[in-house]
């Protein structure tokens, strides 16, 4: 586990970072709509709005996770 030494990200981190958000919302998309017009149409409200926190969470998390402690 390296700690990094810079005291602030490169244009690069950034970039590598922020291509990874679109990449999970093109690739999760499809599937995400279905699900959403499923639950919602059957008054799921509660459960989708959990599903779609737990997933950004996840996002963020993994996107720390992985700028701190693999770069």
């Amino acid at each position: 586990m390296q700690v990094p030494t810079r005291p602030f990200w490169t244009v690069w981190d950034w970039v590598g970072t922020l291509w990874v958000l679109p990449a999970c919302v093109l690739v999760g998309l499809p599937g995400a709509i279905m699900l959403a017009h499923f639950m919602l149409s059957r008054g799921y409200v509660l459960i989708w709005v959990q599903i779609q926190m737990v997933m950004w969470v996840t996002i963020v998390t993994a996107s720390i996770f992985y700028l701190v402690v693999i770069q």
